[in-house]
This record gives structure tokens, C-alpha cells and sequence, in this order.
């Protein structure tokens, strides 16, 4: 129960991850600059951890070729796109975000996790157990779309369809009801839930390789830091960190870049270490249910309350129910499929 509510409590912190990390990128003008930095403070505090825990930071990646055990000496090129997947994952959150707001940001990945989950297990891709589609996982499935419909304002139920539609004149839910381009940043939010899930299963196959989990999400960070340094070197992304004008900000403090902006690392760090020793300990159907719960608490708060500056959404009705079904399809994938 213990390591339930720290899942709860961590997936609780990603929608401040993905704030955190937006105000970052408006202090530093540039989305890959800011994705840098926090990669590099997660990378810093995982390489502690490491060390810690293994007694080592990387030494012993160069061994993947060269030792014993069944998967030594034939070690996949795609073990090295955990890094990569989780930086096109933060981007796109970055990118969701302001345009989408935190409900979204949370729900439409669900829904690309899921579906690339089911297909990742079916097909034993990443060198995953194979696992055939059942009719529980099918249905569950189907639930977490409808979940998501309902939730982003698509299907709603009748009671709850004029209180769902009142939004805030600004607020990313206004935005979502014109035009036919939200389609596209939604197609965005299921395609980063895609990126998580062969995340999840790339890295998974690394810690089995490396024979610790911890030692994995460290080499995960350190692909990531370099692919960005690259990005941001060759694209000539700036990194100098400046004040906002007064503008841009709802409090007399406007010209001040809160400390708050530079956990998303700290955040990121904290979840892929939380998530290793759980899914050793409670199994990943658990694991998953109660990081789930925890983001979708996380993302109504943030949204409710307007956290860490974004704008505020009511929290109605439709959008509650939206995430108990796709809570309920969640767990007949992860725990009955």
C-alpha cells in the first residue's frame, strides 16, 4: 500500500513537471534549451543515485558486447532510444501545454500509451514478453478512448454538457472548440503517449542488461543530455536564462524567474527511479494503475487552481467521469487483459 500511494503521489507531480518546464522554456525562449536543462539537473541527481545504489555511474555499458548472460554480445541498436524517446516525450509536453492545458497534456498520452502498449506486447516488440490481444484488453482499450472523448469535451454526457462547455475566454479550453488545428496538437498528445510506452520497454530491456534499473535511467538521461547538446549546439538554441517583462506574468514579481521552474528535472528524476523499484516490487499492472491515478488527480489540480501559471479550467462533471472510464479501461489492459 505503501509504494501504491508513492505511484499516486509521483504521478501527482508530472503535470507540475510538464508547468515547471514550460515557464522554464519562456525564461530561456527555446523548448530544446530548456528540455536540456532539465535533462542535465535529472541526469545529475540519477548519476548520484547510481552511485549510490550500484557503486557505479556507466562504467560497464561498454561490456554490453563483450559479457556473459543470453542477451551480452548481441545488444539491439534501439537500446540506446530510451534517451531519445524521452526527449521527444518532455518536447511535446512543452509544446501541449499552453496550447492544450494540463487535463489534456495528461489524458491524450494515456491514450497513445495504451494503444502502443497493446501493440508493443502483441507483437513482443523492443524484445518484450509477447502477449496477444484479448477481449478484456480490446474493451479496455476502447474504454480509454471513450475516456479521453469524454474527458477533452468531445462526447459528453447530456446533464453534463452545458457545464462543460464554460471555459475561461483565454483558457486552452476555448482555444480547443475552434477550428480543426487543435486535431493536430491532440494527434500530438496520443503520438507522445506512443514515445512513453517504447520508453518504458526500451529502458526495461536495458536494466535487464545492465542488471540494474537505476544504472539504466542514468544511461537513458545521459543519451538524452547528448542528443540535446547537440540539437542545441548545431541549432544554435540559447541557453542564457533571462527575465520576463512584466507582460507576460499575472503578479507584481513579474520580472523575477521563480525557483520553481527548475524542478522539472528534480521531478523527472524522482519518477523513473520511483517507477524501477515498483514495478520490481508491486509488478507494472499496479505500477501503471497508480501512476495513472496520480497524473489524472495532478492534472485536475493544476488545471483547477491555475498551478504554477497556467490558466484556469473548471473541473466539471464530464471531465471526472471521462477519467474514471479510462481509469476502468486502464486496468482491465494492465491487470485483468
Amino acid at each position: 500500500m505503501f509504494l501504491v500511494a508513492c505511484g499516486i503521489i509521483v504521478g501527482c507531480l508530472l503535470p507540475i513537471q510538464t508547468a515547471a518546464n514550460t515557464r522554464l522554456k519562456l525564461s530561456v525562449g527555446a523548448p530544446l534549451s530548456a528540455i536540456f536543462y532539465s535533462f542535465s539537473i535529472g541526469f545529475t541527481l540519477l548519476t548520484v543515485a547510481s552511485l549510490v545504489a550500484t557503486g557505479a555511474v556507466l562504467p560497464g555499458i561498454i561490456d554490453l558486447h563483450g559479457g556473459t548472460g543470453p542477451d551480452y554480445g548481441s545488444a539491439p541498436w534501439w537500446i540506446w532510444l530510451g534517451g531519445v524517446a524521452g526527449v521527444a516525450m518532455l518536447l511535446g509536453n512543452i509544446l501541449l501545454f499552453p496550447r492544450l492545458g494540463a487535463l489534456q497534456t495528461v489524458v491524450l498520452p494515456i491514450a497513445g500509451q495504451i494503444i502502443s502498449g497493446l501493440l508493443i506486447d502483441h507483437f513482443g516488440l523492443f524484445h518484450a514478453p509477447q502477449s496477444s490481444l484479448t477481449a478484456p484488453r480490446i474493451l479496455g482499450a476502447v474504454l480509454v478512448i471513450l475516456g479521453v472523448l469524454i474527458a477533452v469535451g468531445v462526447v459528453r454526457p447530456r446533464r453534463a454538457a452545458s457545464s462543460s462547455s464554460i471555459s475561461t475566454p483565454n483558457s486552452p479550453e476555448s482555444h480547443a472548440m475552434r477550428g480543426p488545428q487543435v486535431w493536430l496538437w491532440r494527434l500530438l498528445g496520443v503520438c507522445v503517449g506512443g514515445f512513453v510506452a517504447a520508453q518504458a520497454t526500451i529502458n526495461s530491456h536495458l536494466g535487464q542488461l545492465l542488471n540494474s534499473p537505476v544504472r539504466a535511467a542514468t544511461v537513458s538521461f545521459a543519451v538524452g543530455v547528448a542528443v540535446l547538446a547537440v540539437l542545441v549546439i548545431f541549432g544554435r538554441q540559447p541557453l542564457k536564462v533571462k527575465r520576463l517583462p512584466a507582460s507576460h506574468e499575472k503578479d507584481a514579481q513579474s520580472d523575477k524567474n521563480p525557483p520553481w521552474m527548475w524542478i522539472g528535472g528534480f521531478i523527472g528524476a524522482i519518477f523513473v527511479t520511483t517507477q524501477a523499484i515498483m514495478v520490481a516490487q508491486i509488478g507494472t499492472g499496479m505500477t501503471v494503475i497508480a501512476t495513472l491515478m496520480g497524473m489524472m488527480v495532478g492534472s485536475l489540480l493544476v488545471d483547477r487552481f491555475g498551478l504554477m501559471g497556467a490558466p484556469r479550467v473548471p473541473v466539471t462533471k464530464a471531465k471526472v467521469a471521462g477519467l474514471l472510464v479510462m481509469l476502468v479501461g486502464v486496468a482491465l489492459v494492465r491487470l485483468v487483459g
